[in-house]
Order: structure tokens, then sequence, then C-alpha cells
């Protein structure tokens, strides 16, 4: 192998590595696919970037305000029903603002359901984090 051999898949391997560190950073709002790869790249290459970290960024900034979307919208299943209930909690805003209510629901007849319920929204807000 000769040393501009060397050099060239020295480069390739660094971009290599930027890449996943990038992709690391990013985990959830870029979805690590071959079409987002591609916007990314038709990107650079329109605008000549060069291959680096900071580029990445800028790429994925200026594509992001242009309102390209890296990540596909998962539809979530309905939240468990409680019987008899209405106006349950749909979200962690709900949660905190329901006072004596709660601690009714939560060692209430329907406890089990209610119970599951806040699990899953705590767990859909621990995602989104």
């Amino acid at each position: 192998m000769t040393e501009e051999q060397l050099l060239e898949e020295r480069a390739k391997t660094e971009w290599v590595r930027t890449t996943y560190l990038w992709k690391q950073a990013h985990l959830k709002d870029y979805e690590p696919t071959e079409a987002n790869d591609n916007k990314l790249a038709a990107y650079f290459n329109a605008h000549q970037l060069p291959l680096s970290y900071e580029s990445l960024e800028t790429a994925f900034a200026a594509l992001k305000a242009q309102g390209e979307t890296f990540v596909t919208k998962k539809e979530l299943p309905p939240l468990p029903e409680v019987p008899g209930v209405k106006d349950l909690p749909n979200s962690m805003s709900d949660i905190n603002c329901m006072g004596e209510r709660f601690k009714k629901l939560y060692f209430g007849p329907h406890k089990d359901q209610f119970r599951a319920r806040v699990n899953e929204i705590l767990r859909r807000a621990r995602e989104e984090k």
C-alpha cells in the first residue's frame, strides 16, 4: 500500500468515527437510515462542506430549519383505561394537577388500571427526554 492509499484509508476511517460519534449524540432526533444519510450527503455536496463533526451539525440544523424531518413519528398505543373514571390524566402535567384525586385513584378500587396508566405516562415522559 502506498502512503497516499494509507492517508486515504485513514481519512475514511476518521470520517466513519466522526459520523458514529455524531449519530450517538443525536440518538433521539436522528434515525440512521439511508434516506436520512442521503439528505445530509446531498447538503454536504451542494454546499461543499468539509467532512467534520461541525459540518454535520451545520447541515443537520439547516435541513431541520428547512422543514426536513429525521425521525418518524411512532404511533403509541392508547393509554390504559380506568373503568368508570372520567377526565383521566394523559400527561405529566395532568398528573401534577390532580392533587388529592390522584391519591384516591391510586389507592381506589381500580388502582391496578390507574397505576398502569400512570406508569405508561411516566415511561413516555422518560422516553421523550
